[in-house]
């Protein structure tokens, strides 16, 4: 301790530990585009349980599928910047 600073070194990590960190990034990745994939089906489900005209139905899972593409492009953005900033580690 040093002006009431503590200073802690912490190495740099090892390919190997990249790799376990990438790892598990990616599987969290999947994880998560599962639960979208179920939210989507859920939903069509409703959709077709709830609103009787095929219009409003398409029109109503247009919808809700714009907002899974959104929501995967969010996805596959942050996983890349994820992925580049284990690279500088």
């Amino acid at each position: 301790m040093q002006d009431g600073v503590v200073k802690v070194n912490i190495p740099r990590a090892d390919a190997d530990s990249k790799e376990e960190l990438k790892a598990s990034t990616k599987k969290i990745y999947n994880e998560q585009k599962d639960r979208i994939k179920f939210a989507r089906e859920k939903a069509r489900k409703q959709i077709k349980k709830l609103i009787a005209s095929d219009n409003c139905q398409k029109q109503a899972e247009t919808a809700v599928q714009k907002i899974v593409d959104d929501a995967h492009k969010q996805m596959d953005q942050m996983l890349k910047t994820k992925e580049h900033s284990l690279k500088n580690l």
